[in-house]
């Protein structure tokens, strides 16, 4: 299981919306600031919030440890972007005897089929609220016994 530190930013009944507290630095770069942050700060201002099932009562103010399950990164990465690459190529290659304006049709189509797959799969994969206090380190991986 992955996880990471955050802090509960408010509460609303069931859920709670929670901040991550990524550190200055994790000791993966090395103390040189980390590059997700530069490309975060493009888009935009603070830290995002992330509204998660509040399944230990924390309050607002509470430290708490956000993890997800191992594996679940990987299916994330398939389901955003790997079936929908899929979806294209066969949705193309299955409309290409037609000519190219059907291969390009059938290309977005299964890009559009292939997504809104991903999408509804993409439920699974969520972060949820472990336990209160700080999590071990950046991102480590906690072994399961």
């Amino acid at each position: 299981m992955l996880e990471i530190s955050a802090r509960v930013l408010r509460v609303e009944g069931a859920t709670a919306w929670v901040q991550v507290e990524a550190p200055p630095s994790c000791g993966l770069c090395h103390g040189k600031g980390c590059g997700s942050s530069v490309f975060n700060q493009l888009w935009r201002e603070g830290e995002p919030e992330y509204a998660l099932d509040n399944s230990i009562a924390a309050e607002v103010g509470d430290a708490v440890v956000i993890g997800v399950a191992d594996g679940s990164v990987l299916q994330a990465a398939w389901r955003g972007y790997g079936m929908p690459l899929l979806a294209a190529l066969v949705g193309a290659w299955g409309l290409s005897a037609w000519g190219d304006l059907a291969a390009a049709g059938g290309m977005l189509l299964g890009l559009a089929a292939g997504g809104w797959l991903g999408r509804r799969a993409a439920r699974t994969a969520a972060p949820v609220v472990l336990r209160a206090g700080t999590a071990a380190g950046c991102g480590t991986a906690e072994p399961t016994l």
